[in-house]
């Protein structure tokens, strides 16, 4: 059921927050063209070790691949995050855009459709 492996998924991250073990950044559309070597840079001067867990928005996928070959770091876009990485993992790097978009109800509901109807004004323009 999606809804229960959402659910697990925000509580797991939820958990992982409350013992520091999450970091956000403003954003990973900073580089260019997928560098390695930034990436490392990043994670040292974060201060980061042992086992990381990347999520990025699905248009940071520069960063997704500057971070996918190095060793103990799993980089994936929001969709792919599952509760098994999140666990795993001592470190949680997220977006700033990426954190929103988890905070926000997940696509197909209710409550996101409420959440993205744009007000009458703009529709009649």
């Amino acid at each position: 059921p999606k809804k229960m492996r959402r659910l697990a998924l925000r509580s797991a991250l939820s958990i992982r927050a409350a013992e520091g073990q999450v970091k956000v950044v403003e954003t990973f559309d900073v580089w260019d063209a997928p560098k390695t070597k930034h990436a490392t840079a990043l994670l040292e001067a974060m201060g980061v070790t042992g086992k990381v867990l990347l999520i990025a928005e699905d248009h940071e996928r520069t960063a997704i691949k500057s971070f996918r070959n190095i060793e103990g770091v799993i980089a994936h876009n929001l969709g792919q995050a599952n509760t098994y990485d999140v666990v795993w993992a001592d470190t949680i790097i997220m977006s700033r855009g990426t954190l929103e978009l988890g905070q926000s109800a997940p696509r197909g509901t209710a409550e996101h459709a409420a959440g993205v109807k744009r007000p009458a004004e703009e529709v009649s323009a």
